[in-house]
Order: C-alpha cells, then sequence, then structure tokens
C-alpha cells in the first residue's frame, strides 16, 4: 500500500541553511551585475559558510543536508 504525498512527514527548513542559500543567490546576483574580483570573493566565502553550517548540523543533529 503507497503512502500520500502528504502523509509523509515534512522536513523543518533550519534558517542557518536557509540563510545561507539566500546569501549565496545575494552574491550570484551581484556578480551577475557586476563582476568583480571582490564578488568572486565574497562568492567563495558564501560558499565555504554554507557548506560549514550544513555540515555542522549533519554532525551534531544527524540531519542529513549532503545527499
Amino acid at each position: 500500500m503507497a503512502m500520500s504525498r502528504s502523509a509523509l512527514p515534512k522536513r523543518k527548513l533550519y534558517p542557518l541553511v536557509t540563510t545561507g542559500t539566500l546569501l549565496m543567490a545575494v552574491v550570484l546576483l551581484l556578480i551577475a551585475l557586476d563582476y568583480t574580483s571582490l564578488g568572486l570573493l565574497l562568492l567563495g566565502y558564501s560558499i565555504g559558510i554554507h557548506a560549514l553550517i550544513r555540515g555542522v548540523l549533519e554532525w551534531t543533529e544527524s540531519i542529513r543536508t549532503f545527499y
């Protein structure tokens, strides 16, 4: 018997992961508008911070964020 999609448990959106994703989107938009070395530096930092936050969530709370 198959479960309907509405019966499946819903994942919580963790604010740090969501913030990291939004930060990367903003930086990508800034790079698209003005391609500068500062934009690339910010992109590198935002990707690193986002990966670090996801790793900490996975390590401490056993939340699978990397698939």
